[in-house]
């Protein structure tokens, strides 16, 4: 992988913008080109101590670098120094998804939970696409930028598909499809894993709930291998619920394929809906952002 000749130096480092396990995101703006972005940065000295983490740290930038579609976050470039390395990825101004839903005076309407359903589907189709299972679809890996653009991030538990990996536990047990809550036991599982995660999200922005959460993680597995649903606080329509409940299937060969999701009447009306309320989407020049022309 050829890293960029950029350096530290190019940038105006600003606030923390989040925290994972391996590397804190910053925003940052580029010196010559006032270009604001923002930066993952990893210290070296955690990849070394632990192999894995190096070599999850090395797929994440050789997959992310290839994706390229409106609804993954950008890639711009990655380099490093003695002791860092770092990530130059597009910046979401409204945070990541549960942020923002959180932050919501009142519940998010139907049509606009439609939106996020639509754009995700999307994103995870062309990474399926391309053979990558994303494998951590959750509404914190979820990024909002202006206009409600809806960004999927965080390649760090990403695979290439098939492969021997597909029998390993990755992610959030929230999240979890019950193919991959027994993965060590069980067949390997498939991309499908991110349709079921996919469910669990757009049950949590309209409940601000996770439909399977119980008080031990070992009840909230069982509650997974049975899809034994919690039943919303916040009623919903039954059109909703179709959907949710479509993705959220036990058997991974029934869970709804995300084409038919883009492609189902009720959701494509209810997108169109909430894109009459959008305001029209910034266009960038050239100038304002110098990657433009290498990618």
């Amino acid at each position: 992988m050829e890293r960029s000749k950029l350096s530290v130096e190019d940038f105006a480092i600003g606030r923390k913008l989040g925290e994972g396990r391996f590397g804190t995101v910053f925003l940052c703006e580029m010196v010559k080109s006032n270009f604001v972005c923002a930066i993952k940065v990893v210290k070296k000295e955690l990849l070394q101590e632990n192999a894995d983490h190096m070599l999850q740290t090395k797929r994440e930038i050789e997959l992310h670098r290839h994706m390229k579609h409106t609804n993954i976050l950008r890639w711009f470039a990655y380099f490093y120094d003695h002791h860092k390395v770092y990530m130059v990825l597009e910046y979401a101004a409204l945070g990541n998804l549960l942020k923002y839903t959180q932050s919501l005076e009142n519940p998010m309407p139907e049509a606009q939970c439609a939106h996020v359903a639509d754009s995700i589907a999307a994103a995870l189709d062309y990474c399926h696409f391309r053979q990558v299972c994303h494998r951590d679809v959750k509404t914190v890996n979820i990024l909002v930028a202006e206009g409600f653009g809806i960004k999927l991030a965080d390649f760090g538990t990403a695979v290439h598909v098939p492969s021997s990996r597909m029998k390993t536990v990755f992610g959030t047990l929230d999240y979890l499809a019950p193919e991959m809550v027994d993965a060590e036991t069980g067949p390997a599982y498939t991309v499908k894993v991110d349709n079921w995660s996919l469910g669990v999200v757009l049950y949590e922005i309209l409940t601000l709930e996770l439909p399977f959460y119980r008080e031990s993680k070992c009840d909230t597995a069982d509650a997974i291998r049975n899809c034994d649903m919690n039943t919303p606080k916040r009623e919903l329509s039954a059109d909703m619920l179709r959907i949710i409940k479509s993705l959220l299937t036990t058997d991974a060969n029934d869970r709804l394929d995300l084409k038919d999701l883009q492609s189902d009447a009720w959701l494509t009306s209810q997108v169109a809906t909430f894109a009459e309320t959008l305001p029209p989407p910034p266009t960038a020049t050239h100038r304002e952002n110098p990657f433009l022309e290498s990618m």
